[in-house]
């Protein structure tokens, strides 16, 4: 945590510092909880400027569980126990971090319970829940099923409150089919187990006897909008650089640094109907004409451990630098 402070203190004041502060100063800023329970961050840097925390609710990686969906459950309603689930395990707990933390929102869920599906786990690896082949199967569904899953949605959706969905569209495999259908909304749109209006769900755990408690939609003033400040001992406590990161191989002083030296990689503008001249003036797509500074790029010479192990294979033992360098932790 303090390291990812130290990260995310730096990056929030470099983007406010273009910016500006305040309401309709930028956009918010989103971060993510790191797979933390919520609690972990309540009052987390206080009084920062419209900072969203996001995480991702989801049963699907959490072991496998056999309970069907296409069943009634308890309360007689289609999705066995996995609509009233949805609300007790995310319901009460985003909603506290509405309390503790700020704006929280859902930046991705699905409408499957499990992680069957093609390359849900990883390219070439399949998932092991005997209950693949029913989910997968979506072209046969009987009504249960779909009734089952979109009764799962709306619950989820409900205890979310602010959500996205992954994804809105999952492509054809080389079979011709969808062949993750609990991961595409188009296609559950399509099908019947995505509901045509989504707030449509508003009220659905409270009809499967949920307890939530309700966020009262009061936010701290700079949580949304009203220019504050992070406190100056936030700025002491977590520097950027970090004084020490547990896991690298060498101290921070040895990490390697990188000079703002290379090419600038640009994107063309965009040019789909109607875009609006303030997206399409740049001629190379860079937004800002203002900025002038070089491409990150490696220092001739130095040591880097591997971008995909995150090791070394020749340790340092004196820092490296460049002419420019930007003392940058790998």
């Amino acid at each position: 945590m303090d390291v990812i402070t130290s990260f995310y203190l730096e990056a929030h004041d470099m983007i406010r510092n273009i910016t500006g502060r305040g309401e309709g100063n930028g956009p918010y800023i989103a971060i993510h909880d790191g797979f933390q329970p919520l609690s972990v961050w309540k009052d987390y840097l206080q009084g920062s400027d419209r900072v969203i925390l996001d995480t991702h609710p989801y049963f699907s990686f959490g072991g496998i569980s056999e309970a069907p969906i296409a069943v009634n459950g308890d309360d007689g309603q289609p999705g066995g126990q996995w609509p009233l689930n949805a609300c007790n395990a995310w319901g009460p707990e985003v909603n506290q971090s509405r309390v503790d933390f700020g704006v929280t929102i859902a930046g991705e869920f699905a409408a499957t319970p499990n992680n069957c599906g093609l390359f849900l786990i990883g390219v070439g690896q399949n998932s092991t829940d005997p209950q693949c082949p029913e989910y997968d199967d979506w072209q046969n569904y009987n009504s249960t099923m779909k009734e089952g899953l979109q009764n799962f949605v709306m619950a989820s959706m409900d205890a979310l409150g602010d959500w996205f969905f992954w994804t809105w569209k999952v492509g054809p495999a080389q079979s011709g089919v969808v062949e993750a259908p609990g991961w595409s909304y188009q296609l559950g749109l399509e099908n019947g187990w995505i509901p045509k209006d989504p707030r449509t769900a508003h009220g659905m755990c409270g009809a499967l006897g949920a307890s939530l408690q309700p966020f009262n939609g009061t936010y701290q003033p700079w949580q949304t909008g009203t220019p504050s400040s992070i406190p100056a001992s936030s700025t002491s406590q977590f520097p950027w650089l970090p004084t020490t990161i547990s896991a690298a191989d060498v101290p921070v002083s040895l990490l390697p640094t990188y000079t703002d030296t290379a090419a600038i990689i640009t994107l063309p503008p965009a040019t789909f109907t109607k875009a609006p001249a303030s997206v399409t003036k740049a001629a190379d797509g860079w937004f800002n004409t203002q900025d002038t500074a070089g491409g990150i790029t490696t220092v001739s010479g130095c040591p880097y451990p591997s971008e995909y192990a995150a090791s070394f294979s020749v340790i340092p033992t004196a820092p490296c630098t460049g002419p420019g360098s930007v003392a940058t932790p790998a």
